[in-house]
């Protein structure tokens, strides 16, 4: 991971926790924080680990990212403040981090999530939005997800996107053109288009369902 020269402003960080990210920490917004954290800095968790050296008897110390693995999933431990980060290891060190680029890592790491401060995970969809710069949304307020949609459907074709219990929405397709056996192929047809997109089917993690 790349670490940056720090700029005047940045070696007088006090390193607590700043306001809006602490906003969005108190209410658990998974949303909020992920989007907080893309303009702001993170700390990342560096413990000393003993290896060996090829042909020798003597073991050195190198510093390495604590990584954590629960149940077959890989998560990167984050913290928004020195203070929390010693809280959760105090023989840890923090290293300054700029979280788009721990997200890309930990994406290209092939890793499940961010741990924040060890409580509050940030999933894939939100990884991935932290990587890109894109603004992470529920998928029936993010409108370029609609504008997606809208492109690969009749322009007779008019779609509302609402939230639904345990799903990422419910969509619902309407037009006095097709009838509605034809409306549901064209969704069918719209969930192939959903998953062969690198971004959006990620970010379609519990599925959508579909009324014509």
């Amino acid at each position: 991971m790349h670490i940056p020269e720090l700029s005047e402003s940045e070696k007088h960080d006090d390193g607590f926790t700043r306001g809006e990210v602490a906003g969005f920490l108190a209410t658990s917004d998974q949303y909020g924080l992920t989007n907080a954290l893309a303009n702001d800095r993170c700390f990342v968790a560096l413990k000393a680990q003993l290896i060996s050296r090829d042909g020798l008897s003597e073991q050195e110390s190198e510093m390495h990212l604590a990584w954590m693995n629960v149940n077959e999933h890989r998560f990167l431990p984050i913290f928004t403040g020195v203070p929390e980060l010693l809280e959760w290891d105090s023989t840890a060190r923090p290293m300054r981090a700029d979280p788009r680029e721990v997200a890309t890592m930990v994406l290209a790491e092939g890793a499940d999530a961010l741990l924040v401060n060890a409580h509050l995970l940030l999933n894939r969809a939100a990884l991935h939005s932290l990587a890109l710069g894109k603004q992470y949304l529920p998928l029936h307020q993010n409108q370029e997800f609609l504008t997606f949609l809208q492109a690969h459907l009749p322009k007779s074709v008019k779609i509302t996107l609402e939230p639904a219990a345990d799903l990422d929405g419910l969509l619902t397709l309407r037009s006095a053109e097709f009838s509605p056996p034809q409306l549901a192929a064209l969704g069918q047809e719209l969930f192939r288009r959903i998953a062969a997109d690198a971004y959006w089917s990620v970010q379609v993690e519990r599925g959508l369902d579909i009324q014509v």
